[in-house]
């Protein structure tokens, strides 16, 4: 694969992933001007990644099947008419409806994954993986300080503006994807969907997703709380809490190597250490108190652990079954975003009704049960399930 194909699709990758999370860091100004309550201002995110996760469920399956740069592009077409939706509602109903197809539309993410992984060469998958996450990671970390930043200058509809722009931009640049043939084409719709069950049933694949959703809502309920408590605790204006944001800067360029690491072989000894820096980030405001450097510190742990954690398992999860991998990466990020909406909405959920000790100590609980999960992989021993059985 060319240095210029890996970058267009990290790009595409980084700005398309961004729209799933610009609502994070302004919350609660989204939330007081279409009539959501405080304490409910999660579901905002919530519906977004339900959406998403439908979107991978039912529409990232149909990569193996349909010419991947016409699907992409359809998609991209969708996302830019949801946000302008977006931009423009003034009801709760309208505004949450918007955010919905913004979450299904941005599933074209999980379409460029897998087929960056057939492109790639085997000996530098997991470093192409690395990279093209690294720029989906790139989209998260940059979406919370530009909303802030948008909204502190002007009004967080702007923010909704800005992103269908940049929509315009994603769309040229699918223009320059390569044709890919479909893998799975005598397969119909419906078989397709179930033909998942039995990928499903691959060894050691339930404890892979299980680990990954736990991580992954232990990430979202964290970010989904954390503004909501600078504001509280340290009094955070919004230009303050986007320069926290900017902590997670350090993530992409953990996942690059972590995409290395694999293509070595320590991707089981990696995903140990990256699920214990999650563990530990959630008790360090508890252990040395709310302070602006220990939310740092909580950060720079936190960050880079999750998503080490992420490239490890969905890596090796879509390489299970070539023919397959637009289904198994549904399957991951299906059950990963699952989580990540859970998370979305537990996070602020507990804060408002708990505080921030219970909602860390929530976290941790999660990440100790996804390290057991990983850890039990060593025992895990089943049959290998061919390409054939799984159509």
């Amino acid at each position: 694969m060319s240095a210029g194909l890996k970058y267009i699709l990290a790009i595409l990758c980084c700005l398309i992933l961004a729209n799933l999370y610009y609502a994070q860091p302004i919350i609660s100004d989204i939330a007081s001007d279409v009539g959501i309550a405080t304490s409910d201002s999660g579901i905002i995110v919530t519906v977004t990644q339900i959406g998403y996760c439908l979107g991978v469920l039912f529409l990232v399956p149909l990569g193996d099947a349909v010419e991947s740069r016409r699907l992409i592009g359809s998609l991209i077409l969708g996302v830019f008419a949801a946000l302008l939706s977006a931009a423009v509602s003034h009801s709760e109903i309208s505004f949450l409806v918007s955010m919905f197809f913004i979450g299904l539309f941005s599933c074209a993410v999980q379409i460029i994954i897998p087929i960056s992984v057939g492109m790639a060469a085997e000996k530098e998958r997991g470093q192409v993986v690395g990279l093209i996450i690294s720029g989906a990671l790139l989209g998260i970390v940059i979406s919370r300080p530009l909303a802030s930043f948008i909204t502190g200058f002007g009004h967080w509809r702007l923010t909704y503006f800005f992103a269908a722009g940049l929509m315009v931009l994603v769309g040229l640049l699918v223009r320059k994807l390569p044709r890919k043939t479909p893998t799975a084409t005598g397969l119909s719709y419906p078989k397709m969907l179930l033909s998942m069950i039995k990928l499903f049933a691959l060894p050691g694949i339930k404890k892979r997703l299980g680990a990954m959703a736990l991580v992954f809502t232990s990430f979202t309920m964290f970010w989904a709380a954390v503004p909501i408590a600078l504001k509280d605790i340290l009094h955070f204006s919004h230009s303050e809490v986007a320069l926290f944001s900017l902590v997670s800067l350090v993530a992409p360029p953990c996942a690059i190597m972590a995409g290395r690491v694999i293509d070595k072989g320590r991707g089981f000894g990696l995903t140990v250490l990256s699920i214990s820096m999650v563990g530990c980030a959630f008790i360090v405001t508890p252990i040395w108190g709310a302070y602006v450097l220990t939310f740092v510190l909580a950060a720079l742990l936190f960050d880079p652990g999750v998503h080490m954690t992420n490239v490890v398992i969905q890596q090796s999860v879509i390489s299970l079954v070539p023919e397959a991998r637009s289904r198994l990466n549904a399957l991951c990020i299906a059950c990963t975003f699952t989580g990540g909406a859970t998370g979305s909405w537990l996070g602020p959920w507990l804060y408002s009704h708990y505080g921030w000790l219970t909602t860390v100590l929530a976290g941790a609980s999660m990440v100790f049960i996804a390290l057991i999960l990983h850890l039990s992989l060593r025992f895990t021993v089943g049959k290998h399930i061919t390409a054939t059985e799984t159509s």
